[in-house]
Order: structure tokens, then sequence, then C-alpha cells
């Protein structure tokens, strides 16, 4: 219905037919009560909320229609009433597909009063990933054969998950013990763009960790297995749970590992205090990626001692990587060399 059949409906309401629908609207759609809507968002009750989305009930004053039929359903969806969530996200999808003349579905009326349709679901994450949470219970319930493969199959690297549903996939992994699959593949996961500790897989390693499941023990055992694999993510989570005391068995881990994935965990031994982390450092003076080599000497004005310095000085002196700045030749990998020198040396160590 347009704006201006609603203005003529307004005008001559009960003598039109054709404002039948309008009519049946206004006595079948009372205004949802501030007071209750604003409790509804603090309980989180999606049921009150969502009747406003589909027409049942008339916006209250102060609302907004996505958050309206959006909200709802995550709400929905972190409660585990996956029901809710697949009758609320077919009817916002039938509704987003008619967004003019939607017929007797009360949708039609109740959005013309707001001017605008109901929002598309494929664009929300929580209908994007609605059937998944109901492969995520299956796969919950289901047996440790060949787990890993089957979350990796519904999880990929960057399909659009929530923070919940890898929650409680990757416990899964961690009581079956596929170590590979949680610290190889899940721990990998970026949320979007986002690197180190906004990413989903930094947060699903902190989270078990912090609700008390033996995360550290799992990657102990991991560290034994044969090539373990790396990432930043992992870094940065074993900083923050203070685990000085796998420092060791990392630094083994990695002594095969190309230089790259030896810089990667760098900043893990660094700000651990680690002195094995030492030994990976001058390894990494020798990548021949500028970055990596500027990160081995970063790490080395920690840990390094006078069994690097050489090595240091040597780069800090002939680095063959420039860039210019303002017209002037600058040479970034000598400059962190020379730091890194001249701490080992106030270190007299």
């Amino acid at each position: 219905m347009s704006f201006r059949h609603f203005l003529w409906c307004v005008l001559v309401v009960g003598i039109v037919p054709a404002c039948a629908e309008l009519q049946g609207v206004l006595k079948i759609a009372p205004t949802a009560d501030q007071g209750k809507w604003d409790q509804a968002e603090q309980a989180k009750d999606y049921r009150y909320r969502y009747d406003v989305c589909i027409g049942k009930l008339r916006p209250p004053e102060h609302w907004n229609q996505i958050a309206a039929c959006v909200e709802p359903i995550e709400w929905a969806r972190d409660a585990g009433d996956l029901a809710f969530v697949d009758t609320a996200c077919n009817e916002v999808r039938a509704a987003a597909k008619n967004r003019v003349g939607l017929g007797n579905d009360p949708r039609a009326s109740s959005n013309d009063f707001v001017g605008q349709p109901p929002p598309d679901p494929e664009q929300t994450l929580a209908c994007r990933t609605a059937k998944g949470a109901g492969s995520v219970a299956a796969l919950v319930a289901d047996s440790c054969d060949g787990i890993g493969d089957k979350i990796w199959a519904e999880v990929g690297l960057d399909k659009p998950m929530t923070d919940r549903n890898i929650n409680l996939l990757a416990k899964k992994l961690l009581d079956c013990g596929d170590w590979g699959t949680l610290f190889n593949k899940l721990a990998s996961r970026r949320s979007m763009d986002q690197i180190d500790r906004s990413s989903q897989g930094y947060r699903v390693l902190k989270t078990l960790s912090d609700a008390g499941a033996d995360v550290k023990g799992g990657f102990a055992t991991y560290l034994k297995t044969p090539a373990p694999a790396f990432d930043r993510n992992l870094g940065f989570w074993l900083v923050d749970i203070k685990a000085n005391d796998l420092c060791a068995p990392v630094a083994r881990a990695l002594e095969p590992a190309d230089k790259s994935t030896k810089a990667l965990m760098l900043h893990y031994f660094s700000a651990m205090g680690c002195p094995e982390g030492a030994a990976l450092g001058l390894a990494v003076l020798s990548a021949g990626d500028p970055l990596n080599r500027q990160i081995g000497c970063w790490s080395l004005s920690t840990l390094g001692t006078k069994h690097e310095l050489p090595n240091v000085k040597t780069v800090a002196s002939s680095d063959p990587y420039y860039i210019t700045q303002n017209g002037a030749v600058v040479y970034p990998v000598r400059i962190e060399c020379e730091g890194a020198a001249g701490q080992i040396q106030l270190r007299g160590k």
C-alpha cells in the first residue's frame, strides 16, 4: 500500500472496500508499549520484539525496523530456539522478496506505516547462519569418528559463523582430541579482515580457556604431533594465558618450520622473555623477506645475547633493503638491528 493510498484510506475508511486491509490492521495491531519494548530488549524477549517485525504490533515511538526484525532472530539463535529462527527467517525472507504489494500479509500495511520494507535476511548474519545452527547441533551430538573433517566442511576458513557456534564446535574438537583441526584450522579463522586479538580464531581459544577447558593441555599434545602448524592467533593466545612453560616445546616444534613461520611466533617468545626464542630470531635474520629480518632483530633486542650479537651487527651494517621517505633513503632493517645490537650490548650477556 502506497503512502498516497494510506492517506486516501484514512479519509474514507469504512466507505471504500479497498481499505478493508487497513481496517483489519488497525483493529488487530495495537501499538507496542514502549516500556515493554524496552524490557524486551533487556530480557532478549525475541517473541515480543518480533511481533512488531511481522505486524502483529505497531511499532512504538522509538524503534528501528532492522533491529526489530534482525535482533530477535539473533537472540533466538543464541538461545538455541532453532525452530523460531527457521520460521522467522523464512517469513522475513518472503517479505523481503515482495517489497511491494504483499497481499493479505499484515506486514504490507505495517511496513507502509514506517515507509520501509523488512530487511533482507540474506544480508544478516542471523539468517545466514541459521541453517548452520542446526548443523552445529548435529555435529556436537555426533560421534568423534571423522569429526574434524565434518566440522571443517561446515565451518571453513571464512564462512560466517557466530562465536557461540564456533565455541561449541571447538569444544567438541577438544573433547574428541582432534588437535589438528582445532589448532591448525579453527584457530586460523579471521573475522572479516580482523587479525590478532580481534580474530575469531583467537577468541575461540581464549573463551574456552577462560571457561576452564584444558586448551593448553591439548595444545601441548598438539606440539608433539608431526609438523604442527602455527598462526599468529596461537601466539597471542599463548601470551594472554601466560604460557611461558610452553616456550621450550614450541621452540622445538618450530625448528623444522620455514623462516616466515618462525617470524610469526617471535612475538610470543619476546613477550614471555623466553631464551629459546633467541635461536629462532637468529635464524630469521637470513630470511628473504625484509619484514621477517626486521622482526628477527626486533625479537633479539629482547632475547639476544653475545652469541647472536655478531650476526645482528652484520645485518645492521649491510642489509640491502631500503625505502625512500621524503626523498631520503631509509634502511628499516638496519635501523632495527642497530637498536637490537645496542640493547644486547647494554645487557652485557
